[in-house]
């Protein structure tokens, strides 16, 4: 399945983990951004960028030991919602203190949030997409070979 027959699938649980993936760079590129002016939060926005990483590319989880226990939680949508409102609410409370550029992950943290919660309102079964995914990259590979 290529990128555009992704999108144009409608399954909410796709469109939450490319919003987890756009949401971890974010996080780690605005984290590093806000981590002199609001330390704490710059802090916290690094840490749940690379934990969502982990959580959304299961083939960079699986080069590190002991994260058996992301790779599963991987598969359950409803554990994905709850963990994007946790780093969504995080975000968005580090906006008392000031506005920053630390927004633009708060958006995009609770954009995912929502695609999570309609996937698991529709009852859809966890599925991973094909483009950042072991399989993915397997086919690229063999395929550039050809």
């Amino acid at each position: 399945m290529a990128f555009i027959d992704e999108l144009k699938a409608g399954k909410a649980c796709i469109y939450g983990q490319w919003s987890g993936w756009l949401s971890s760079l974010l996080l780690i590129i605005f984290g590093f951004s806000t981590l002199f002016k609001l330390p704490i939060f710059g802090a916290i926005a690094l840490g749940e960028g690379v934990f969502l990483i982990l959580l959304e590319v299961s083939f960079l989880a699986k080069c590190i030991r002991g994260t058996d226990r992301i790779i599963a939680v991987s598969s359950n949508l409803k554990i994905k919602a709850a963990i994007y409102t946790i780093f969504a609410a995080s975000l968005w409370c580090s906006l008392i203190q000031a506005v920053d550029t630390i927004l633009i992950p708060a958006i995009s943290l609770t954009a995912g949030m929502f695609f999570y919660i309609i996937a698991v309102a529709r009852g859809e079964e966890s599925v991973k997409s094909n483009v950042v995914t072991s399989e993915g990259i397997a086919r690229t590979v063999i395929n550039s070979r050809v």
